[in-house]
């Protein structure tokens, strides 16, 4: 076993959270390397990059937040981790400088506002993400906000979950659109006509961004109506867990269980495991793939509005966070909702209040409409707080970004999507143009750099951007990606391919 199989072996991740209370008495030196690992499975990190600090992930299904959990996080970040709060590609919140005699603190008014870091981190399953506009689009087909929390309520605190071979993500698009990009996720459900014209979602299965051997899901050739999802998610896992390989980590995921059986296989296994058989896939009722939600909206409900807002880079801050609560209760409903893109919703606004909330002064610094240049940005943490990141990614995505403005490099939205290293948490091949973080020298001296990825621009519903320069330093991207944006929207004049 390596030994991340062998120290699972020893403890359940889970337990660790017994003894977080001995670890805060006893500070952060008395924890061995391994319990280190294990905190990751109740979503509390030690970074390398800041010895003595810890990362808390925060899991919020779905990305609905409600403004006293906002602002919770706000007080929490403020109090204990120096304001410092990001939003992830994942719809969850992560906070930062957190030490370990202060953590059982914040986990305690967490729980009070009904929120827990739980299993967000290692080989569990992460954040059941969907789209944030769900059961207030005009557009949307099935709602999806009761799968994500009935999902979630099946494997949390379930030890039957806490061991897979790796980790899991799961996503569910309920609308035309796939905002949360459904094929890059182990598993992934998006909405189809199946029998008789029933509403329901196509299931595909084995997608991931990370490492050296990026895929989408393939197409499990199966549609289940909403009411079967949950036992078909978990029935999915039951298979991962039983039968996922283990020996090597970076060979542990699903996608690597259906090269090894074959996907017929992986559903003959999938249909004995549930008793019962799948119907074949449906009729996609996929239009589209990726949106940022913001501006202002009407929702399907007479008379209401969303706004989506922009936060740069993803790192929100304390102070901001609270603003977001803010503007919820003052011209909402309370309810502030995470996109994957790293932004927010604010719902539920009243058309007589819209000129009022447009006038906020908040606003300036989460604007509803920033430039074409940015409002495609998604930014992984970079190596301020991660190990693995090769560059400061936010800092650099903000100087890069700054540049095409001044350029006016295009004026219609083109995502950029960064990710400092392999890993992938910036989705980089998700994006139009996708950079990945690397170094370079120049006259001897070893400077920021990028390797450049991008999509053909020819509208495919699905695309994995594809590389297509290596090692450019930093300060020579600005003339690169005009170049490349220019060629996009070349090819976005050719026809859709479905």
């Amino acid at each position: 076993m390596n030994k991340i199989e062998q120290l699972k072996a020893e403890k359940d991740g889970l337990v660790v959270w017994d003894d977080l209370e001995r670890f805060a008495r006893d500070g952060w030196e008395s924890i061995s390397e391994t319990d280190l690992e294990r905190l990751k499975w109740v979503g509390i990190f030690h970074r390398k990059t800041t010895p003595g600090f810890f990362m808390m992930r925060v899991r919020v299904t779905h990305g609905f937040l409600s403004a006293d959990q906002a602002e919770t996080l706000s007080d929490v970040a403020r109090q204990f981790g120096r304001s410092a709060v990001d939003l992830t590609t994942r719809q969850q919140i992560q906070l930062r400088w957190l030490t370990i005699e202060a953590i059982p603190e914040a986990l305690r008014r967490m729980a009070l506002v009904g929120l827990s870091p739980l299993q967000t981190g290692m080989d569990s399953i992460r954040n059941v993400v969907g789209c944030p506009i769900a059961g207030i689009d005009p557009r949307e087909i099935i709602q999806t906000i009761p799968l994500s929390r009935s999902i979630t309520r099946g494997f949390l605190r379930n030890s039957d979950y806490t061991n897979l071979p790796r980790k899991f993500n799961i996503a569910l698009s309920g609308c035309d659109g796939d905002c949360c990009h459904s094929a890059a996720h182990d598993v992934g459900a998006t909405p189809a006509r199946g029998p008789d014209g029933a509403l329901g979602f196509n299931i595909s299965v084995g997608g991931a961004l990370g490492g050296s051997d990026p895929r989408f899901a393939v197409p499990l050739n199966a549609w289940a109506p909403p009411g079967r999802i949950r036992d078909i998610v978990l029935a999915i896992l039951d298979l991962f867990r039983d039968h996922g390989p283990r020996e090597t980590r970076t060979r542990s995921r699903l996608k690597y269980l259906i090269d090894e059986w074959g996907i017929d296989r992986f559903r003959d296994e999938l249909e004995r495991r549930l008793g019962a058989p799948l119907a074949p896939a449906g009729v996609s009722l996929l239009a589209r793939h990726g949106e940022d939600h913001l501006g202002i909206h009407e929702q399907a409900q007479p008379g209401r509005f969303y706004a989506g807002i922009y936060v740069s880079t993803g790192r929100i801050g304390s102070r901001l966070l609270k603003e977001a609560a803010r503007l919820s209760r003052e011209y909402g409903a309370g309810e502030v909702r995470l996109t994957t893109q790293q932004n927010l919703v604010i719902p539920h606004l009243p058309e007589s209040r819209l000129s009022d909330f447009q006038a906020d002064p908040a606003l300036n610094e989460m604007p509803l409409n920033p430039s074409a240049i940015r409002r495609g940005l998604v930014v992984c943490t970079g190596n301020d707080f991660c190990h693995f990141a090769l560059i400061d990614t936010k800092g650099l995505a903000e100087e890069l970004v700054g540049k095409l403005e001044a350029m006016e490099a295009w004026t219609q939205p083109h995502r950029i999507h960064i990710s400092g290293c392999p890993h992938a948490c910036g989705q980089h091949r998700m994006g139009d143009i996708g950079i990945q973080g690397a170094r370079t020298k120049i006259n001897g001296e070893v400077v920021p750099a990028a390797d450049v990825f991008r999509r053909s621009g020819h509208q495919e519903l699905y695309q994995l951007g594809q590389e297509v320069a290596s090692r450019i330093p930093w300060s020579d991207l600005p003339e690169l990606l005009v170049s490349i944006g220019r060629e996009i929207d070349e090819a976005r004049a050719q026809p859709v391919i479905q």
